[in-house]
């Protein structure tokens, strides 16, 4: 008696969709995704669902590989969101770091001067100076240049994206 319930609830479980319903609302002027409807003007996001690298079969045609959703696309965006607010938080820092630096070379004395090789206090001054531009220019220059990169990549996101969503 046991066991044809235990069929019964066993079949309805391998008979659950294996795609869930995904919400998308504006609360407050940001896109909300949900489960469940998450306001009035709730729109329902096609999420598909791809196989794991170990489930994927190697002759698998590039046409059969789903595209990027939107939810997909809006994950990615705030990631790469929080990696650029990151990188120009570092670009303030060494900002901040080049005028400490500035401000401390002008208190080079004739001490100073003599040991770094110089030939007057000035020259030292001006030697240190373009060390310190040099560095943090360097650092500064690379992370807007990883924030190129990353905005780059968020367009192609987000193109894949739209194309991927589009209507059939």
């Amino acid at each position: 008696m046991k066991y044809p319930i235990f069929l019964v609830g066993l079949i309805a479980l391998m008979s659950l969709p294996s795609q869930a319903a995904v919400y998308k609302c504006v609360v407050n002027g940001v896109p909300t995704f949900s489960q469940l409807p998450c306001g009035k003007d709730a729109q329902v996001i096609d999420v598909r669902y791809s196989k794991s690298t170990n489930d994927s079969d190697d002759s698998a045609k590039e046409e059969d590989k789903p595209g990027v959703t939107e939810v997909d696309s809006f994950l990615a965006d705030q990631k790469i969101d929080r990696e650029i607010a990151m990188h120009q938080k570092n670009i303030q820092k060494y900002e901040t770091m080049l005028a400490e630096q500035l401000a401390q070379i002008e208190n080079i004395n004739q001490a100073t001067a003599n040991y770094l090789g110089a030939k007057s206090i000035e020259d030292a001054k001006k030697q240190q100076a373009s060390l310190a531009n040099l560095n943090f220019k360097s650092r500064i220059e690379n992370e807007q240049q990883a924030i190129t990169k990353l905005q780059e990549v968020k367009k192609r996101i987000n193109e894949a994206a739209a194309e991927s969503n589009q209507p059939l």
